[in-house]
């Protein structure tokens, strides 16, 4: 997979005006715009619904805290796992 990184939840709402992702893995705590708030502006845009969300979160208790995510992983996670359910989502 190619995949684009983003330091922040700003980086990141930047590299998605740019890049035309088929997913996307968002952590709940980023420094700048929070993973909550990232999630918001793109249920604004209706980006949602055209891109799936995994969640990997430090904070096993706010995983749920982005509603249209399609799979959450706690951290430490299995890299394996995640590539799992990425092909999965993707078909790829």
């Amino acid at each position: 997979y190619a995949t684009v990184t983003a330091g922040d939840g700003d980086a990141a709402m930047k590299a998605l005006e740019k890049e035309n992702p088929d997913l996307i893995t968002l952590d709940i705590e980023m420094p700048g715009v929070s993973g909550p708030m990232f999630n918001r502006k793109l249920t604004k845009t209706g980006t949602d619904k055209a891109i799936p969300i995994i969640v990997i979160t430090g904070h096993p208790g706010f995983k749920y805290a982005i509603p249209n995510a399609v799979a959450e992983f706690d951290k430490p996670f299995e890299p394996k796992d995640v590539l799992a359910k990425v092909q999965s989502i993707l078909g790829k």
